[in-house]
């Protein structure tokens, strides 16, 4: 007997009252199977939300795609996944028959086509994207030079709120912390006064390799928890250059970086992608000067 197919159009609403609605993604369920497409481009849907943040709605669109992925999703990570609901289909059909806020559902709805090609043909219908301009592949070189020019600039503006030490604080690519399991833990990017204060990773998802991408995000993650086991005060981030949309590699990229996401938010580690450079920075170095 064939499973049924059903689909919703998840949808984004501001203000319940006023009732606009933006679709920002296409859920597919048949049998145990969950399949997902969001928009790649959340700038339109920040704009319809205007100054309040749409961070909770990116998380959630990040879990269902994690949960479409079999990775298992957390009680702390999703709250609606819980030892009381069966499963995550059970979830996702409560969700869409009470959730009634920001993130609404339209009725859940029959289909007798496959479904991959259901989910294709909704997505293409109902989340439509300007076409992507392919830009350069940032490589993993670029992101550590974006991470430690805008510290530098960070440090600059702050220098005369900057505390009197035997050493001024620098920002540089490339730095040995001490961590717990592994002595000698080398960072792609730091602030140092003589010894490393705070420093990151960085990673890019726009390469092509799957094989390096994925060693390149488990070190990143492995070395900066081991570091922060050994100090959790020192200040730690990952700074990424995100899949890039217009690339053949965007969606092995994309479950890269889906499940680099769970990882890090597990291990408590900051991610901050290369675009949002100028803010974290001033960010970084703030809270670095504040616990030195």
């Amino acid at each position: 007997m064939n499973e049924i197919v059903e689909f919703t159009i998840v949808q984004c609403i501001p203000d319940p009252v006023a009732d606009e609605r933006i679709n920002i993604g296409v859920i597919v369920l048949s049998g145990d199977t969950v399949m997902v497409r969001f928009v790649n481009n959340w700038r339109r849907t920040s704009r319809f939300f205007g100054e309040v943040s749409i961070g909770h709605i990116r998380d959630f669109a990040e879990a269902m795609e994690l949960t479409a992925a079999g990775v298992p999703a957390t009680p702390n990570y999703l709250p609606l996944f819980t030892s009381d609901i069966p499963s995550p289909i059970h979830s996702i059909r409560r969700m869409i028959d009470e959730w009634s806020q920001t993130i609404q559902f339209t009725p859940l709805q029959p289909s007798l086509e496959e479904p991959r090609r259901l989910l294709y043909r909704l997505a293409d219908r109902y989340l439509k994207e300007p076409e992507a301009k392919r830009t350069s592949v940032r490589s993993k070189a670029q992101v550590i030079s974006t991470a430690v020019s805008t510290l530098r600039s960070a440090l600059h503006a702050n220098a005369s709120e900057r505390p009197i030490l035997d050493s001024p604080i620098e920002a540089k690519a490339r730095a040995i912390v001490q961590g717990r399991r592994v002595k000698d833990v080398q960072v792609d990017f730091a602030l140092v006064n003589g010894s490393p204060l705070g420093g990151g990773q960085a990673i890019s998802f726009q390469i092509n390799d799957m094989a390096e991408l994925r060693a390149q995000r488990q070190q990143a993650v492995w070395s900066l928890a081991d570091i922060m086991a050994l100090n959790p005060s020192l200040t730690t981030s990952i700074m990424i250059a995100a899949p890039d949309p217009a690339s053949s590699s965007f969606r092995r990229a994309g479950r890269e970086y889906a499940e680099f996401r769970l990882d890090a938010k597990t291990a408590g580690i900051a991610v901050v992608e290369e675009s949002e450079a100028e803010d974290w920075a001033v960010r970084f170095t703030e809270e670095v000067l504040a616990s030195h």
